[in-house]
């Protein structure tokens, strides 16, 4: 009696567990999807979507914060002024809520080596020609832990009028009801709260109020609500979200959102190029590295640089900026330059939970990849902060530097020849950013001078040696200069 009793505690167990990692495998599948759609035109090399939109990065290095902000530039300049409005009261109030704690009294223990941290990014939904949506995802880091919050903007493109809720809907129909009790429904049956249902709040956050609704995307076939945590269930439920086809709601639906869809796009083959070597045999040997780009003119300006001089460098590029520049990217594989992984968005590594450190290194492999069929063997982690984390889920070798001319902060390019020049030596990494005028404009005279006292310049994995032994290429161990 005994050992059938203990059986079949055993068997409901067993049962419980199963069910309980195929509830977990569904939330995490929906959550994936999700992701995926964030980042939707890493199928080809650059997305129609991006017509007539390119992207504008600010990212400092202070004291006290460090700030990584992403935003779009269209062609419609009513689009770019709201935009621009939105991204500096964000920069204004982060500098000085930043400087306030900083300059205060230090907490018990004293300051530690972190910095206020402000990363924002976005994504753009094009459901047709006229409209455009951006969906800006704003991270900030105040120490103990990041907050995330989000911001959508949707327009006319052709007109830079903003698409409002109430535009979206038509004025004589009940829509607040209906998405209230499409919106409750769903967020139950998808399961994503799973047993952090909270009925009450759930009820408040999907009541037939507009403000419950303002944070919305059209998309080519349907439309996106998002609520932030602590509107439909608890803060650990995470943000939430439901989405609703366009046939679904089509008796509230305003017929204009739906007109003139984008085609969807084929996804191209991408032929990988014989990538050209320089010979290092006998050499003193130096490797030259930008970060933070590609940048539409800068990049290639340097590029020309080396091209003039028979010289090769390591772009370690951010991910949400080369998705708008593909060819760009594969002019510096075609040139016998090197990419390599600098993350999706620029955020410091060390405050993120592992599953994001290793979408922000996986969607950077992904875009560059899909753009040139290569596929980067190094990281650079932002602002060059790693911990042990980062190094066990970076899967690659982490690749930093031992000279530093501070490009960002000494904006002038004979400061930054001089001191490249000065410190320059056998088996140096160089570090600078091909997001700055004078950084190119210092290319140039600082190759000659090098170039002439017998240097050759070479890619990252060439001075470290992982073209010829890939074994040295480990994963997770860090590299400041060749040994």
């Amino acid at each position: 009696m005994k050992t059938k009793i203990i059986i079949s505690v055993i068997l409901i167990i067993l049962v419980g567990t199963v069910i309980y990692f195929v509830i977990q495998n569904e939330r995490q599948g929906d959550e994936r999807e999700l992701e995926k759609d964030r980042y939707e035109y890493l199928s080809t090399s650059k997305s129609s979507k991006l017509e007539g939109i390119e992207i504008e990065s600010i990212i400092e290095y202070e004291d006290y914060y460090v700030l990584g902000v992403h935003f779009p530039i269209t062609k419609n300049e009513k689009i770019n002024i709201v935009i621009k409005e939105f991204i500096n009261e964000e920069i204004d109030k982060f500098k000085t809520d930043a400087k306030e704690f900083f300059e205060g009294s230090p907490p018990p223990g004293g300051f530690s080596s972190w910095k206020y941290e402000l990363n924002i990014d976005y994504i753009v939904n094009r459901p047709s020609e006229k409209i455009v949506g951006f969906k800006f995802n704003i991270y900030l880091f105040t120490g103990g832990g990041g907050i995330q919050f989000i911001k959508t903007y949707n327009f006319n493109f052709e007109t830079g009028e903003e698409i409002t809720f109430n535009n979206v809907f038509k004025k004589d129909s009940d829509y607040l009801n209906v998405l209230s009790e499409l919106s409750a429904k769903q967020l139950i049956e998808s399961g994503r709260i799973g047993d952090l249902v909270s009925e009450w709040m759930l009820e408040l956050g999907t009541a037939p109020e507009e403000k419950n609704f303002e944070r919305f995307g059209l998309k080519e076939n349907s439309i996106i609500f998002f609520f932030p945590k602590y509107q439909v269930a608890p803060g650990a439920a995470g943000e939430q979200y439901v989405e609703f086809k366009y046939e679904e709601l089509k008796e509230v639906l305003n017929p204009e959102i739906t007109k003139n869809p984008i085609e969807p796009e084929e996804i191209k083959d991408i032929e990988v190029p014989d990538v050209p070597k320089v010979e290092v045999e006998g050499s003193s040997l130096a490797a030259i590295t930008f970060d933070d780009g590609p940048h539409p003119t800068l990049t290639p300006l340097i590029l020309d640089e080396l091209k003039k001089r028979n010289a090769v460098a390591t772009f370690f590029v951010v991910g949400n900026r080369a998705q708008y520049y593909p060819e760009i990217l594969r002019r510096i594989i075609i040139e016998g330059s090197e990419i390599g992984n600098h993350t999706w968005s620029h955020k410091g590594l060390i405050n993120l939970p592992p599953e994001e450190i290793k979408q922000q290194i996986s969607d950077t492999q992904e875009i560059i990849e899909t753009s040139t069929g290569i596929v980067p063997v190094t990281l650079r982690p932002p602002y060059g902060k790693i911990d042990d984390v980062v190094i066990e889920y970076a899967e690659m070798p982490i690749v930093m530097w031992s000279v530093d001319p501070q490009d960002w902060k000494n904006k002038d390019s004979e400061i930054i020849v001089a001191h490249i020049i000065t410190e320059t030596d056998d088996g140096e990494i160089v570090l600078q950013h091909d997001l700055y005028l004078w950084s190119a404009e210092a290319v140039g005279p600082a190759l000659d001078r090098l170039i002439s006292d017998g240097y050759k310049f070479v890619t990252v994995s060439q001075l470290l040696g992982f073209d010829k032994d890939p074994s040295k290429a480990k994963p997770g161990v860090v590299f400041r200069m060749r040994e």
